[in-house]
């Protein structure tokens, strides 16, 4: 049966409303609207509801399965992203700031050097050839590599006549490794973060400022007699090669040391600083050339030395060489004796302990002889 919609009519009561100052205002005109089971009153909500008959024959209703929620995520943070390569610095505090690498520090530096013509100093790690062969050196000034053509390293008038000068030239420069060497930087290479530098431009500027530039009492800063420091750059058996604020000169072994000097190799290395004494100095229109001496540089051993050795005595010594049937025996101050070989001893070691007795002192020779009486400790 169907279902009949009954509709009512209310009418609105018309009222007025006063104004605050006494005025009437008529009310709108009343309206009417449908009426259904949401609106009509109480009264007339049975005729509105379904009947028994109607209830009973009426479909079942069909159940609503509830909707299931989403599963939320295992992990409701973001992922993680990989960042981009920065160069942005988060300290622990939480701050941040822009890195820099050191080599565009040190290349920052280099160009304010360039403008001011300054000398810097590193030191020689490397020596290479170009394509065309002729070698150059590479020097490590803090993180930065700094090429020095060979013709800007040394002095090449030397070796042109020589049968094979890049070999020769080459040579000389794989006994520098781990010099220091003054430079100026001449260019930069950004993009490979390289430097050019020039060695003789520093050294020409250095000895301008050392032997030839007035001081206040109107002489040089270096003078024959004076005391220097020197960086040894190249050291062979028998000669020492020092440079001397931009002069480069050769100590043969015999100035090198009081005593005797078998091999300077033992004695002297690459990189090290010597004090030496300037013997001579020899100033051209175009070169500046010295003579210096470590072994002047020093207290004489062999001075007052018969207040300090005395003959038939016994003095403890290290062994440093051996010789043909002869011992070298390095006594206090620095002073050699020479001892014969004991038929007692199967083996030399340097640097093994020993007792000597003195047997000869010879003034004008400058020799001491003696006599190894035992071994007190080996080396």
């Amino acid at each position: 049966m169907p279902r009949k919609k009954i509709e009512t009519t209310v009418t609105e009561e018309i009222t007025t409303e006063t104004t605050p100052i006494g005025e009437t205002v008529e009310a709108k005109e009343p309206t009417e609207s449908p009426v259904t089971a949401e609106t009509a009153p109480v009264d007339a909500l049975p005729d509105i509801l379904p009947t028994a008959d109607e209830m009973q024959n009426a479909p079942e209703p069909v159940p609503i399965e509830p909707v299931p929620e989403p599963n939320p995520p295992f992990n409701l943070i973001a992922p993680r992203q990989t960042a981009r390569p920065s160069n942005r610095v988060i300290t622990v505090d939480g701050r941040m700031y822009e890195s820099r690498s050191r080599q565009a520090d040190t290349l920052a530096e280099i160009r304010r050097e360039i403008r001011q013509n300054r000398i810097l100093t590193g030191n020689m790690y490397s020596v290479e050839t170009t394509p065309s062969g002729m070698p150059f050196a590479a020097v490590m000034y803090k993180d930065l590599r700094v090429i020095i053509p060979a013709d800007e390293l040394i002095d090449l008038a030397p070796y042109e006549a020589k049968e094979d000068p890049r070999r020769e030239i080459n040579g000389v420069l794989n006994t520098m490794f781990g010099a220091e060497i003054d430079f100026i930087p001449k260019g930069v290479d950004e993009r490979n973060e390289l430097v050019t530098g020039s060695r003789l431009e520093a050294m020409k500027q250095l000895r301008s400022r050392f032997y030839i530039r007035p001081t206040i009492s109107g002489q040089p800063l270096l003078l024959e007699g004076g005391l220097a420091e020197a960086k040894v750059i190249s050291v062979s058996p028998k000669i020492v090669t020092a440079e001397l604020f931009g002069v480069d000169t050769l100590i043969p072994a015999q100035e090198l040391s009081w005593s005797w000097v078998a091999d300077a190799r033992e004695v002297f290395h690459v990189g090290d600083r010597i004090v030496v004494r300037i013997m001579k100095i020899r100033i051209t229109d175009d070169t500046i050339s010295l003579k210096a001496s470590v072994r002047h540089a020093s207290k004489d051993p062999f001075e007052n030395i018969e207040s300090r050795i005395h003959p038939q005595q016994n003095y403890v010594g290290t062994i440093k060489t051996e010789g043909y049937r002869t011992i070298r025996v390095t006594l206090m101050d620095n002073l050699d004796c020479f001892c014969p070989f004991p038929d007692w001893m199967h083996t030399v070691i340097p640097g093994t302990m020993v007792s000597v007795k003195v047997t000869y002192l010879n003034l004008e020779t400058r020799r001491i002889s003696g006599r190894i009486l035992r071994v007190i400790q080996e080396a």
